[in-house]
């Protein structure tokens, strides 16, 4: 079993890799799921960065530093407190940033030592978002050029934005979110519904306004303890944004005894996907690899799309976690 687990991540890893361009998608980001605050560690602080995409005009950049601590732990309850700070650029087109506070609470359910035991679980996040257009280094269409088959910023546009003011007001923004995780012999289930932007704020620019849609979002996740040292899993997310879906599952293993002195390396395939506003479906691929020692984790992701359809290029997410976990 654990062989034909391992042809498949390696089968998934050669596809995304080789295959060529994909497309921008969205997908359960910790940063908007506060029902995932403290659910690691009593206390937690991380930083993640991510890359896509291969003209600097459209390049999309994102970096997103959080913590989280547990003010109430006993034995069937945890009550934590979590910040996020998040940074998103589009090359030259908008910069937008978050800021949010969160408060997540879970409950035990039932006698530790029984054979079925479960966790139920809701948070809670309020922030504050800002958006502000780059206008001054824009690329318009009239700027393409179609010998080279891509954007040349030396050429006019004849576009006049002198005077305006593309910055926006700051919203407040709410996120909120369930989380349920039941442990049955040697299996384990998490699900964790979420939505973010509930509120919908609107956005307000020199007279140009524009809503945020909430954005749908469901993380689940199946463990099976084979051995002491080998865990096989699954996880999915599905990412709904106004017409806009994502669909991604990750088949995994973990190796490695789960105690805090030993090293745990953990690696999985990725497939997803993906439907616009036009019904197009196209498929991506890639691979995601984890080490994780004493209290630090690192991680990197890699997707690419399996079909050359646009010039986005590949995504990479960096990972770094401090997780003091109370489970050793």
């Amino acid at each position: 079993m654990i062989r034909w687990l391992v042809i498949f991540c390696f089968c998934l890893f050669v596809q995304g890799i080789a295959s060529g361009q994909t497309l921008t998608v969205t997908w359960p980001d910790p940063s908007t799921m506060p029902a995932r605050i403290g659910a690691e560690g009593s206390l937690e602080a991380g930083v993640y960065l991510s890359s896509q995409g291969q003209e600097s005009a459209t390049r999309v950049r994102i970096w997103n530093a959080d913590a989280a601590i547990r003010i109430l732990q006993t034995d069937y309850d945890h009550l934590a407190l979590g910040l996020s700070i998040r940074d998103q650029r589009v090359g030259s087109l908008f910069r937008n940033q978050q800021l949010a506070a969160g408060i997540a609470y879970r409950r035990e359910l039932g006698d530790q030592r029984a054979t079925i035991r479960q966790v139920i679980g809701a948070g809670a996040q309020l922030g504050l978002f800002h958006l502000n257009m780059e206008s001054g280094n824009w690329i318009f269409s009239s700027q393409f050029n179609d010998q080279l088959y891509q954007f040349d910023p030396t050429i006019n546009a004849l576009e006049n934005l002198n005077g305006v003011n593309w910055s926006s007001n700051v919203q407040p923004v709410v996120n909120a979110g369930l989380f349920y995780q039941a442990f049955v012999g040697r299996w384990s289930i998490m699900l964790i519904p979420s939505v973010a932007a509930l509120n919908t704020p609107s956005l307000n620019m020199d007279g140009w306004s524009y809503e945020i849609p909430a954005q749908m979002q469901f993380l689940g996740q199946v463990e099976y303890q084979h051995t002491s040292q080998v865990i096989l899993g699954t996880e999915w997310w599905f990412t709904r944004l106004a017409h806009f879906t994502d669909l991604q599952a990750q088949g995994f293993i973990r190796i490695g005894r789960q105690e805090r002195e030993e090293t745990t390396f953990q690696i999985g395939g990725i497939l997803g996907l993906n439907r616009d506003p036009y019904g197009l479906q196209l498929m991506h691929g890639g691979f995601q690899a984890r080490i994780r020692w004493r209290d630090h984790l690192v991680g990197l992701r890699l997707e690419d799309a399996l079909t050359r359809i646009n010039r986005w290029g590949t995504r990479m997410i960096i990972q770094y976690q401090f997780i003091l976990s109370d489970q050793y």
